[in-house]
């Protein structure tokens, strides 16, 4: 007997789990529904798609041709407002009601927006969707902007920065820690990424707080700090980072932890007919054992994937996310894993050099018996895939291995 699939959200878990889907069962119906209104897209390429580097076409994912072919239903533009476990249906903004054998929730997560006087006036963004890239490059081309300010230096907020310069914007930075990436990287590599962005003609203002949003006409014309300095800006990027879409799961009594949805190794959450993944679920570090939100695209994938099995009766068993977190800005490369941010303890030390004449920078955090506990590659990440590996397997590290060969330790 066919069964009917429900998958809330197309990017990286959905449309995984959607693809999945119709390859274990070619009869089942697969409906995919998603507040966004344009077809599914990789949002690890927003930056590309903002430097004009690729276009629409290249970033999307499954177009409506393709999910027609693969008898997939597209729900676009629409909401679901309620789940109901007991009638196993979902509610939709359009009032319609529809039923699942099986439901999984994939509704990823949401831009923070900090609580600032006038974030909602014209010319302040946020840099999270297709439709927010697309909002900034109208607002940039229209209104003859020159002078931009990015509160945040976490990924977002850099790869904004560096989206901006490129259509010839001056760039403010504004970050509330005293260095960009501070929760991911140490301190070297932060430091060298900034010397990055001074080249690039970016300003950074680190242990700096917004206090309110300048503005003239319902329209930005700069921030006020909490230092009482004023900086003019024609546009404002809020990208302070973003919170899990939990709360269809916490409004039917789901089990929620950590600040995401607790599902099992088989994607299940606490009601055996849904399951979750993506970014609004906790699943376990392979590192450390402790629950997180993985945040990254390829492990979303996996986890849709997974969850497709378990919703079929094929369970497979998810391991784990190893969170490897990778971009490029400023004209270099970056990939970082692990507790890079604090990182000596008494039984680890760190393995550090430049790259290929100053071109890169290497820091690898070892334990006291040679094995990979995380690392931060910016400029070449020739290494990273050999540094994956070693995690994963737990295998100590060669220092000839490396590329151009071994390094200092401090």
């Amino acid at each position: 007997m066919n069964k009917t699939r429900i998958i809330i959200g197309t990017s990286a878990a959905g449309i995984g789990a959607a693809l999945a889907l119709r390859r274990l069962s070619a009869t089942d119906s697969i409906v995919c529904i998603s507040a966004e209104q344009d077809v599914p897209y990789n949002k690890c390429f927003l930056a590309d798609y903002a430097h004009g580097q690729k276009g629409r076409e290249e970033i999307q994912i499954l177009t409506r041709e393709i999910a027609q072919q693969k008898n997939i239903e597209l729900l676009l533009g629409t909401r679901v407002l309620k789940i109901d476990r007991n009638a196993k249906a979902v509610l939709l903004d359009t009032h319609a009601t529809l039923s699942y054998d099986t439901l999984l929730i994939a509704t990823g997560a949401s831009p923070h927006v900090p609580p600032i006087e006038g974030m909602s006036e014209q010319g302040v963004f946020t840099f999270h969707s297709l439709a927010d890239v697309d909002a900034i490059l109208a607002y940039v081309n229209h209104n003859n902007v020159t002078k931009a300010v990015v509160i945040g230096a976490g990924l977002s907020g850099l790869e904004s920065a560096d989206a901006l310069k490129s259509h010839n914007v001056r760039v403010t930075v504004i970050e509330c820690a005293p260095r960009v990436l501070c929760q991911q990287v140490d301190p070297a590599s932060s430091e060298f990424i900034q010397e990055k962005m001074h080249a690039a003609g970016i300003t950074f203002l680190p242990n700096t707080r917004v206090q309110k949003i300048i503005s003239e006409s319902d329209r930005a014309i700069g921030v006020l700090t909490e230092k009482d300095e004023q900086l003019d800006a024609d546009l404002v990027v809020c990208a302070a980072g973003v919170r899990p879409n939990i709360s269809l799961a916490q409004e039917i009594g789901l089990e929620i932890t950590r600040g995401g949805i607790r599902v099992d190794q088989s994607m299940r959450t606490s009601d055996e007919h849904i399951f979750a993944a993506g970014d609004c679920v906790v699943v376990p570090n392979a590192l450390t054992g402790e629950l997180v939100n993985s945040s990254m695209w390829p492990d979303a994938m996996q986890q849709g994937m997974i969850a497709a099995h378990s919703m079929t009766g094929q369970a497979k068993s998810y391991s784990g996310t190893l969170p490897i977190l990778s971009s490029a800005f400023f004209g270099v490369k970056f990939a970082a894993c692990g507790p890079m941010a604090n990182t000596l303890t008494s039984d680890s030390h760190l393995l550090a050099r430049e790259v290929r004449e100053g071109l890169g920078l290497s820091q690898i955090l070892l334990s006291s018996d040679d094995l990979v506990r995380g690392f931060c590659l910016v400029g070449d990440t020739r290494d990273l895939s050999l540094l994956r590996r070693l995690i994963l397997t737990k295998k100590p590290l060669s220092r000839q291995d490396l590329s151009g060969g071994g390094a200092s330790p401090t």
